[in-house]
């Protein structure tokens, strides 16, 4: 198999896939890398990475508001689970990952990543839990970071 990575400039954020030639031409593994953590540290290789790719990429060219948008940006409120659980708190784009979370496991170890993005003014607001959303953390970056990474994924046939 082989392993495929890119990074945003500033190696904060990242993703890795394999390709497993053995189940088809676009099956394999996928990892996220958040600040120095990749995850899953041990992905399953039976993804769909057409459908992971095309999902990504379609969360940034037709991003999806779950709690909503005002047309503003997310800026610096506070970034609270309740709401968000409620659908409450509007203007951050819900990154589409549940082609990766179709299986999880007990321990969270894969299957459970949940991502959502803000902007505030040149930042982006990276909220991500590998844990199905019970905790988050944020990472900040220059805003265009994420979706610059995930445009730069292959398209797979």
């Amino acid at each position: 198999m082989t392993t495929y990575e890119l990074f945003d400039p500033l190696k904060k954020i990242g993703i890795k896939w394999c390709l497993n030639k053995n189940l088809g031409s676009d099956f394999g593994s996928a990892s996220f890398y958040f600040d120095g953590v990749w995850y899953p540290k041990e992905p399953l290789d039976n993804y769909n990475l057409h459908t992971i790719f095309s999902n990504l990429k379609n969360s940034i060219t037709e991003p999806y508001y779950s709690g909503g948008t005002t047309g503003q940006e997310f800026g610096e409120k506070e970034f609270d689970i309740e709401l968000l659980n409620n659908l409450e708190l509007p203007n951050l784009i819900s990154i589409e990952t549940t082609e990766l979370t179709g299986i999880a496991s007990d321990d969270y170890s894969y299957g459970c990543l949940v991502i959502y993005i803000g902007f505030s003014g040149k930042t982006e607001r990276i909220f991500y839990s590998f844990d199905l959303g019970s905790t988050y953390k944020e990472l900040r970056l220059a805003r265009g970071s994420f979706e610059s990474l995930i445009h730069q994924l292959p398209v797979l046939k």
